[in-house]
């Protein structure tokens, strides 16, 4: 099935820039990220910064960019989202810092995300910036390699495995 080269909203960054032709499990677990990130954003959280109303003009541009949606042509979207998540994974402005992330907070009530969801948050995060950004990068600080990694010549089950231990910590 090739659904995932028509609605490219969770793809993973790697299928979204072609890095691999197939989608494989560390594909489908990136995308629980995206899918876990978009519900947060788009249902429930937010960073603080962006709960002020007059804010919520740039947020919605910001989900927009981040989730590939608006008008125009497809695969500029997709190569857009794909960058954005890059960005997101490497925390740089307008994305959540490390601390803006897991402070985020409840759009209607101003209640605190529960601090395990945060940390899982937090966890996949750092984990997919790994398997893009080189494991011995220190991504919850902002350094590290800023070159990506070669998906075609990462083993995926290592880097999966790697993922969901880091994330389950």
């Amino acid at each position: 099935d090739e659904d995932w080269q028509s609605n490219p909203t969770f793809t993973s960054i790697a299928l979204s820039l072609n890095m691999v032709q197939t989608p494989r499990m560390l594909d489908d677990l990136e995308s629980f990220l995206w899918v876990l990130l978009y519900s947060l954003l788009y249902f429930i959280y937010a960073p603080v910064k962006w709960t002020v109303p007059s804010e919520a003009p740039e947020f919605r541009r910001y989900l927009g960019n981040l989730f590939a949606s608006g008008d125009g042509d497809i695969q500029i979207a997709v190569n857009t989202s794909a960058y954005e998540k890059l960005a997101f994974l490497k925390p740089t402005p307008p994305h959540p810092s490390e601390q803006e992330l897991r402070a985020m907070v409840d759009h209607r009530t101003g209640l605190a995300m529960p601090p395990p969801l945060a940390e899982l948050l937090s966890n996949l995060r750092h984990a997919f910036g790994a398997v893009y950004f080189g494991p011995s990068s220190n991504l919850k600080n902002g350094s590290g390699s800023p070159s990506m990694l070669d998906m075609r010549v990462q083993r995926p089950h290592g880097a999966m495995i790697h993922c969901l231990a880091q994330a389950v910590r």
